[in-house]
């Protein structure tokens, strides 16, 4: 992505000032702040609902600064891995003296706050100004703590009265009736406010009365955009509604790199897209109402789309820097949010609660107490076994507040069956994966043999998405971890809690392969995936499709061929040879046989390649079928 030049800065920081109106309060607060006056606020936190100006407000907060000869440092909360260290590399420059740190978009990483609250601010110089701005709150404990009376100023922004909403309206060229109509439409969300000035022009907006939802901005887009230039212009806006945050790069892997320099200045014109180091992004609310207004109306094109851009996310996960690969992995897995997990993804409102790191000598006896606790002495013996032995294996979590571990996870790399001893699971595992196909000099297995976490109560259970940010944080070390380590042929993944995992786990492509008692604890029950069998490139396309895939799109076993045995047979040989090979695939008689729901082009032949993947798989499940399974390995998947 290419940053804007010095003259689109300076036009767009022109343009922004002359259109700002009102917030009178909340810039004297600032200035007061910024010019060191006696009893001024040193850190202002700005909260309210999306699209009530917070991102503008900040806009002005950094020019007045820089009037003032001020530093400015600038943090997105939506382009930072939450955690302590992330933003504390962000925000570098605001530890020199004259400093102004402005934290949009806090939400993203509101886990973050008490941490912020009781180790970083206290550590910036004295003169540091601080701008926190999202869409909740400060917590109580700012409220509860003497030493920030009078240091901290609690900003909430409400929405534009009346007055200051038409003064809004005319410095963007509305004249005064109209602007009536828009304000009886839009209320005083400045959000709509802008858009509606932008469409003024067009249909006399509503006279109802007017709450701000994704539906309404949702038409104030349709009529902002208008009868867009292209089916490539769609396309554009559609990606950019999509995904974490678009770059030239990510556009010219959907739209041809011919075109991505172009659309992606187009998108930036546009009123609601913002961008950063990490590429442009739209505003929240207009991107859900885009992408499923677009979902909606083209979805051919949508799963095209959606096809595009993970192949994309996939390829830069598995390519990037070790410094850069987590980020890359949480934009691909947030695509996940388009599909059935969508409603996981809900439950997690505080990202940068806990943070990753590697095992430290001290953490060994809080791994066996939490692991005692979670699941008895026999999972804490097996625990103690491999801190010994795989000490490396495991990740803490630990609480961004405190330091405090507050769970661990231990995935197992494994490369020959005397490692597995004395863990009963470990071995079954290795057996399952010798039955189905000794794996090859270099290769290894990797188990995810124990997750725990402890909850708000203090009680340390297996991970069952009862403590979501432990959850995701993990979730997101085992996905890096499948996607990254081309010598892994077969994952597994453990739980006590098969019922709550086995949604996840069909999601990820994991079969259940069989129970393991551990006396006197519960059983547990084994996931696992054979890499060989569905390899990486098509594992993402199932596991983050935009939608649950229908069961007749995958289903080779449930009605008999319309076409002849022996045609069929043929047919079957051709699609093993050719597995990818779309256009080949696209053209094969099974898409008529009966077994397949007819489609078009790639998304067929998508459909019959993770169909031939399914039925391969049902046959490593069956020991008398081990013979026929590696040579159908051998010969077409590996």
């Amino acid at each position: 992505m290419l940053n804007p030049s010095p003259d689109m800065t300076t036009r767009l920081s022109r343009a922004r000032e002359t259109a700002f109106v009102g917030r009178a309060p909340e810039l004297e607060k600032f200035r007061a702040a910024v010019e060191g006056e006696p009893d001024a606020p040193v850190v202002l936190f700005v909260h309210g609902m999306g699209g009530v100006g917070k991102t503008t407000l900040l806009h002005r907060f950094a020019a007045e600064a820089e009037r003032a000869h001020r530093c400015v440092v600038r943090i997105d909360g939506r382009s930072i891995e939450p955690s302590p260290a992330a933003f504390r590399a962000a925000a570098a420059p605001a530890c020199r003296p004259n400093a102004v740190l402005l934290v949009d978009g806090f939400e993203h990483c509101q886990g973050l706050e008490g941490w912020l609250r009781d180790q970083f601010l206290p550590s910036l110089p004295e003169e540091t100004v601080v701008v926190v701005a999202g869409r909740r709150p400060p917590g109580a404990d700012w409220l509860g703590d003497p030493g920030w009376d009078g240091a901290l100023a609690t900003v909430p922004l409400s929405l534009l009265d009346e007055e200051t909403a038409v003064e809004m309206l005319r410095r963007r060229g509305v004249d005064e009736a109209t602007s009536m109509r828009i304000v009886a439409f839009a209320g005083g969300l400045p959000l709509a406010l802008s858009l509606s000035s932008s469409v003024a022009a067009g249909p006399e907006p509503a006279t109802a009365p007017w709450t701000p939802g994704p539906d309404v901005l949702a038409g104030l887009v349709t009529r902002l955009i208008g009868e867009l230039p292209s089916a490539r212009h769609r396309t554009a806006l559609e990606t950019a509604a999509h995904v974490f945050a678009t770059t030239e790069r990510l556009l010219g892997a959907v739209l041809g790199e011919e075109h991505a320099a172009a659309m992606f200045a187009w998108l930036r014109e546009l009123s609601f897209a913002e961008w950063s180091s990490h590429g442009l992004t739209l505003h929240e609310l207009v991107a859900d109402a885009l992408d499923r207004d677009l979902r909606w109306r083209n979805p051919q094109g949508y799963e095209q789309m959606h096809r595009a851009v993970v192949t994309h996310l996939l390829d830069r996960a598995r390519t990037a820097s070790p410094a850069d690969a987590t980020a890359a992995t949480r934009a691909l897995f947030h695509l996940k949010r388009h599909g059935p997990m969508r409603r996981y993804f809900e439950t997690i409102r505080h990202e940068g609660e806990v943070y990753e790191s590697p095992l430290r000598p001290q953490d060994h006896p809080v791994v066996l107490d939490l692991m005692a606790r979670a699941e008895g002495a026999t999972s804490a013996r097996v625990a103690g076994h491999w801190l010994r032995h795989r000490p490396d294996d495991f990740r803490v979590y630990r609480d961004a507040r405190t330091d405090a571990a507050v769970g661990f996870m231990l995935c197992l790399r494994l490369t020959g069956q005397r490692e597995c001893a004395p863990d009963p699971v470990a071995e079954m595992c290795w057996q399952w994966i010798t039955r189905v196909g000794p794996l090859r000099a270099g290769q290894r297995i990797m188990i995810l043999r124990f997750a725990v976490a402890v909850d708000e109560r203090g009680t340390a259970a297996s991970i069952n998405g009862g403590v979501p940010n432990v959850d995701l944080t993990a979730q997101l070390r085992v996905v890096r971890s499948w996607i990254r380590e081309a010598q892994v042929a077969a994952s597994f993944v453990v739980t006590p809690d098969p019922r709550i995992w086995s949604p996840l786990m069909e999601v990820d492509g994991h079969r259940r392969i069989t129970e393991v008692a551990q006396p006197p604890g519960r059983p547990v029950t084994v996931f696992g995936h054979d890499w060989r069998a569905e390899p990486v490139e098509a594992w993402a396309q199932r596991a983050l499709a935009a939608q649950p895939m229908d069961p007749a799109d995958a289903d080779v076993t449930a009605a008999a061929p319309a076409i002849g045995r022996d045609a069929f047979d043929r047919a079957v040989r051709e699609a093993l040879r050719h597995l990818h090979d779309p256009v080949a695939l696209g053209a094969s008689p099974l898409l008529t046989s009966g077994r397949m729901r007819a489609g078009e082009g790639t998304a067929s032949a998508v459909a019959l390649r993770n169909a031939v993947f399914t039925a391969v798989r049902e046959i490593f499940d069956e020991p008398r079928h081990a013979q026929q399974y590696r040579a159908l390995a051998v010969t077409y998947l590996e």
